[in-house]
């Protein structure tokens, strides 16, 4: 039988820089972070203001220690956004495949999905180019740009979106009645 995972979830600073086994889940995960987002988990996570952060582990065979397979990094917008939106996903490469981004992206869509509607009503993204697809056969669909607001620490209207790199797509997820529309073939 294939090993079991874990995801140790809901993560806040403190949790990562106080508990050992969270330092060494971010000391296993820095490399990726490194590589794909050139920045130091901690430092992004700190510049965030109330941001989360989610492990996914397999257990160790034999004794041996849990196998970091993942990270995700997220924050709850409150009104009137009313959005989980993911910051940072990433698997390593060599994991990469075996459905443990999935199951990342899964658990956080399900912790949306079961908050009130009135806290959250949709999970949002940025997705790479190489990622649309991924994020497509999850449920997610393109954001209208109508409808892309700021999500500052300000909650300034006036403050304009990050310019997404080329190729980027917002995209959500709608918790609740929402179909996505099929997809034409």
């Amino acid at each position: 039988p294939a090993p079991a995972t874990e995801i140790i979830g809901d993560l806040r600073l403190r949790d990562l820089e106080q508990d050992p086994a969270m330092a060494a889940l971010v000391a296993e995960a820095q490399p990726l972070y490194d590589e794909y987002f050139h920045e130091d988990l901690l430092d992004d996570v700190r510049s965030r203001e109330n941001a989360r952060v989610a492990f996914l582990v397999r257990s160790g065979r034999d004794g041996a220690p849990p196998l970091f397979c993942g990270v995700l990094v997220y924050k709850l917008w409150g009104a009137p956004l009313r959005a989980m939106s993911v910051l940072r996903v990433a698997v390593p490469a060599r994991l990469r495949t075996l459905g443990y981004g999935r199951q990342l992206m899964r658990w956080l869509m399900q912790k949306a999905v079961a908050l009130p509607r009135h806290q959250c009503a949709k999970v949002t993204l940025c997705a790479m180019p190489e990622a649309i697809p991924f994020y497509d056969r999850l449920g997610f669909a393109p954001i209208p740009l109508d409808d892309l607001a700021p999500c500052s620490e300000t909650e300034d209207a006036e403050e304009e979106l990050p310019a997404p790199m080329p190729g980027a797509l917002w995209m959500q997820y709608k918790c609740g009645r929402f179909v996505k529309p099929a997809s034409k073939r």
